[in-house]
């Protein structure tokens, strides 16, 4: 069974040609069981990068723990292939 080709929730930070890009990637991994954990990955990596492409200068830096989002990433195309 396939689930509806985007999700209900939007990260309302995610910059319109991010979302874009994120759509692609949807609709060429097709929407299965299997793939919502790879696009629960890719949302949190392009939230990520958007946050810092988009970040005053003026604010203040905000820790990211980089291997913890490496292993997510890690995490869901293990489950993907596995």
């Amino acid at each position: 069974m396939l689930l509806p080709p985007r999700k209900k929730r939007v990260n309302p930070a995610l910059s319109p040609e991010l979302t874009q890009v994120i759509d692609g990637y949807i609709i060429f991994f097709g929407m299965t069981y299997l793939s919502v954990f790879v696009e629960e990955g890719m949302w949190l990596y392009f939230g990520y990068l958007n946050k810092h492409k988009h970040a005053k200068s003026d604010s203040k830096k905000q820790a990211v723990n980089k291997k913890a989002l490496g292993s997510t990433g890690l995490l869901t195309l293990l489950c993907y292939f596995k």
